[in-house]
């Protein structure tokens, strides 16, 4: 067999508060060349999955304090 590709999907559920939830998720793709080595790219691909996520997250929660300060959430 040979594998051409490697494919991560990597989310998180996330509450405020009651009610207020959000699930941030990414999907990442890479194509493989020879002499990649599948385990290095899968590693590869969860980090950058995961980094991207809890940017996500980061920001999303500093919108919503600053929407919760301003009154309007």
């Amino acid at each position: 067999m040979y594998i051409t590709s490697a494919t991560v999907t990597y989310g998180r559920n996330v509450q405020l508060r009651q009610y207020h939830n959000f699930h941030p998720e990414i999907t990442l793709t890479a194509n493989l060349e020879d002499g990649d080595e599948l385990d290095e790219v899968f590693a590869l691909l969860w980090e950058k999955a995961k980094t991207e996520v809890q940017r996500e997250i980061l920001y999303l929660v500093d919108a919503y304090k600053a929407k919760e300060q301003k009154g309007t959430g």
